[in-house]
């Protein structure tokens, strides 16, 4: 099992929370960026954005430049395997923070859009002739350049640390806490199948199969699909027909008394069902496939319980060789039915 990803960490309330505080104490905002990708999530509001980068990025070419520079960086930090602080194209101080479960680079996060020391006049000037071809207003961009926060270099050192304290941990325990859950998924599906397969011939219903396995109606069908690519009633049902598929052809019990102790609630519902799965009806399926039993005393029913018992014989090639080439197709699709 693989450790959590990107947008699974993203998703965890305690990191966003952490984050929370992380941009009211330092001002910055954080996002996560995918590995290999230029893609990432923002933890927190577009609003915590430097609007000054905000605007830049609105631009198609500025997007570029943008997207082109972090992208570089994120590269950069992945060969040195550490978190690195730039300089952007734009002249703000960005970080990159690689986040690692064992030796496996997760995410990577990233912050700043930052200051060092208070932008002057000659700074602007610069940056205004590097972006006069771009079709932003210039005015508002001056504006929010000299409005960015500046953090001095202690207390950006102090910031990336922190962000790599935190992270790295966050991934390790969300990754095991994400293991566990898997686990416990595994667990539900398990409990219901073992339920199943020992109480299918009785009326049961979700209720009782998420009651077995100790979780919720609406968990269990969530997990139970996700995992079995089937749904609970279907997986019951298949085991019903697998079941009278057996009795039809060990014994010569009228087919609503097989309906019934195989779980059915009604000869009409097991019709249905028996022929959606087999494609055709239980006594078109018992006519082909049927071997009559040499001892039909070993055949009996227990009508308290509406449970069927019986000792199949065993039954030899020769007389297996007699039946008719469709009674072969037919328990094919039998046999396809076991779990």
């Amino acid at each position: 099992m693989g450790p959590i990803t990107c947008e699974e960490l993203a998703r965890l309330p305690v990191l966003k929370k952490f984050y929370s505080v992380a941009q009211r104490l330092f001002g910055v905002a954080i996002a996560f960026l995918k590995p290999d990708s230029k893609e990432g999530v923002l933890l927190g509001p577009a609003g915590e954005l430097n609007p000054f980068c905000e605007l830049l990025d609105s631009n198609p070419e500025g997007h570029k430049l943008c997207m082109n520079c972090d992208f570089a960086h994120q590269q950069e930090a992945k060969h040195l395997k550490r978190s690195i602080q730039y300089v952007c194209h734009a002249g703000l101080i960005d970080f990159v923070i690689p986040v690692s479960y064992g030796s496996t680079i997760i995410a990577y996060v990233q912050c700043g859009q930052i200051l060092g020391k208070q932008p002057e006049r000659k700074d602007w000037a610069r940056l205004r002739a590097k972006f006069q071809g771009l079709n932003i207003d210039m005015k508002k961009l001056r504006q929010y350049y000299f409005q960015t926060r500046v953090i001095d270099a202690d207390m950006r050192e102090s910031l990336i640390e922190l962000l790599e304290i935190f992270s790295n941990y966050i991934a390790d325990s969300g990754s095991r806490l994400l293991m566990l859950e898997k686990d416990r998924k595994s667990q539900i599906v398990f409990l219901a199948e073992s339920f199943i397969k020992a109480h299918f011939h009785e009326h049961i219903s979700l209720d009782d199969v998420a009651r077995e396995a100790h979780t919720s109606k609406r968990n269990l069908t969530r997990v139970f699909a996700a995992e079995t690519s089937t749904t609970v009633l279907d997986s019951i049902n298949k085991m019903r027909i697998l079941r009278a598929c057996e009795l039809l052809a060990g014994n010569t019990e009228k087919v609503s008394a097989v309906a019934f102790a195989c779980g059915f609630g009604s000869i009409q519902q097991f019709n249905r069902l028996f022929r959606l799965a087999m494609g055709a009806s239980p006594h078109e399926w018992r006519k082909s496939s049927q071997v009559p039993p040499t001892n039909p005393a070993l055949v009996g029913m227990d009508s308290q319980r509406g449970r069927m018992n019986q000792k199949q014989k065993p039954v030899s090639h020769q007389t297996r060789a007699r039946t008719r080439p469709r009674a072969r197709t037919m328990r094919d699709t039998a046999a396809s039915l076991h779990v």
